[in-house]
């Protein structure tokens, strides 16, 4: 029962925390490379980002041009976690940091984040987009699916490409952002860049979301999602 209350409160403290307020995702692709979008990224109230991204931000700051430095909330996948514990909790209140999201976090790891960063578990949300895809669910369509839940003013979408410029050097992320041990591990389970996931699907539920207006997205942006939902 308490543990049930604890999620119940947790789930009502991130609703608020998004509800009526401006945000945007922006996905680690290369796609925004070269196109000076930063300052339009952190003019949002909220910045959502993914795994490894702000880490390497803090690490490359001649990214900040195309990608922003504001980063409100980290949506980590269980790969990254595994990959990269003990997270770097320092690096996340140095970077502002207020929500940590992952489908799975130990409890000595939030123990380690207590009066750093809230940390919101989200194994729940995969179960239920993979019904409505029909498919694992990329992580992009989860956070889709959180977030238009907890009715923000505004939602916008941006730094995704479906791994259209993937290759097998990872050019779908700006580098750096998949490190040595990620790769490595990708190799062994062979996954990576969309691998294991039906990426048709995933773009066809974004785009029904688009058609309904539930985001917004920039138009070269859209054509990609365009292009692999056929």
């Amino acid at each position: 029962m308490i543990t049930m209350i604890k999620k119940q409160t947790e789930e009502n403290d991130y609703i608020d925390f998004i509800k009526d307020r401006r945000v945007i995702f922006v996905g680690p692709g290369s796609i925004l490379k070269n196109r000076g979008l930063g300052e339009f990224i952190d003019s949002f109230d909220i910045v959502i980002r993914t795994n490894h991204f702000p880490v390497l931000l803090k690490e490359n700051p001649d990214l900040i041009a195309d990608y922003g430095k504001k980063c409100s909330v980290l949506y980590s996948n269980m790969h990254y976690y595994h990959c990269h514990r003990p997270l770097p909790y320092d690096i996340y209140h140095e970077l502002g940091f207020k929500w940590l999201c992952a489908k799975i976090v130990k409890p000595v790891d939030i123990r380690a984040a207590k009066n750093i960063i809230r940390i919101r578990r989200i194994n729940h949300l995969a179960g239920y987009i993979q019904r409505a895809i029909k498919s694992d669910a990329l992580m992009g369509s989860i956070i889709l699916h959180d977030i238009i839940s907890c009715l923000p003013s505004e939602f916008f979408i941006t730094g995704i490409d479906f791994f259209l410029s993937a290759n097998d050097n990872y050019g779908a992320y700006p580098p750096g952002y998949i490190s040595e041990a990620t790769q490595k591990e990708n190799i062994r389970k062979g996954v990576g860049q969309g691998r294991g996931h039906d990426l048709k699907s995933n773009a066809q539920y974004m785009l029904r979301m688009y058609n309904q207006n539930y985001f917004n997205t920039h138009d070269f942006i859209l054509d990609k999602i365009m292009k692999v939902a056929g």
